[in-house]
């Protein structure tokens, strides 16, 4: 599973299916099916696919450096290849109930100059800098009293225009993912506002970590 070109991703399920049905019909042949050998492909499965993702991610990253500003203004985001990036560097799914967010959106046209931003700093769309795990619906919050904004309901011309400013203040591709994950912890806290607009000392809070 190297060299995985990410856009076809989704061929690592299928990869995994075959190896666990091989190895596990190679075991019963040799009655050393049991609950331990079952574990250990669970864990050899876990372990590869990691590794896979992970080589996929710094070759996505990687990539960015020889994509055109049109080409990476022009990429799909893609919930589940976000998702993978997140876990795979460690940010793990908290439960069934979370969703990938994408601080800077993919497609929404208020988000067009915050997207031009992060291309002018080859950052890609799904990179795990421009993520978090955020609860799906409202109701779900009361179950996750660390989570101030649920992903349904983020959505809103006065976030993308917060996310816009706080990103003008970026100097650099570090400058910028550092406030790509300022925002994110802002967002988890609820220090960073979706119903209001952000005061400029807020903005520079945002951009400096002062």
């Amino acid at each position: 599973m190297s060299g995985i070109d990410y856009s076809e991703i989704d061929y690592i399920e299928v990869d995994e299916l075959d190896f666990r049905l091989g190895l596990t019909q190679l075991l019963i042949a040799n009655n050393r099916l049991d609950y331990s050998t079952n574990r250990l492909i669970e864990r050899v499965i876990q372990e590869t696919r990691h590794r896979a993702i992970t080589e996929a991610l710094h070759t996505y990253i990687k990539e960015a450096q020889n994509m055109s500003t049109k080409d990476l203004l022009n990429e799909e985001h893609r919930s589940k290849r976000l998702s993978d990036f997140l876990t795979c560097q460690g940010y793990v799914r908290p439960d069934d109930n979370f969703e990938a967010h994408a601080l800077v959106s993919g497609g929404h046209p208020r988000a067009a100059i915050a997207r031009e931003i992060i291309a002018q700093f080859k950052i890609r769309i799904d990179e795990p800098a421009n993520g978090l795990w955020l609860p799906n619906f409202k109701r779900n919050l009361y179950h996750n009293p660390t989570y101030k904004h649920a992903h349904r309901t983020i959505h809103r011309k006065i976030y993308y225009l917060n996310i816009t400013s706080c990103l003008e203040q970026a100097m650099n591709p570090i400058h910028a993912r550092a406030i790509l994950r300022r925002i994110a912890q802002g967002l988890v806290t609820g220090e960073f506002p979706i119903d209001r607009r952000l005061r400029m000392k807020e903005v520079m809070i945002f951009a400096k970590g002062i």
